[in-house]
């Protein structure tokens, strides 16, 4: 019984810190990255200066709610 105790104590450890980890992680992720979300204005002064630059800004953050883009190019 000894042995299971330990064990069961080691896994219940690990189980933990792998919780933590993971929690972490996504909260890290969801912050590390400004997902877009709002109103945006594609023009020269605007939130995007070219059409590229918004769908590039879209694919490496992502939308994390109601997205409107209007373009005056």
């Amino acid at each position: 019984m000894k042995h299971k105790d330990k064990f069961l104590k080691l896994s219940s450890k690990l189980g933990l810190t792998l919780l933590k980890t993971w929690t972490f992680i996504l909260l890290l992720s969801n912050t590390a990255f400004g997902q877009l979300s709002g109103n945006y204005t594609i023009a020269s002064g605007g939130d995007f200066s070219s059409t590229n630059a918004s769908v590039n800004d879209l694919i490496l953050n992502g939308i994390s709610g109601p997205l409107v883009q209007n373009s005056t190019l």
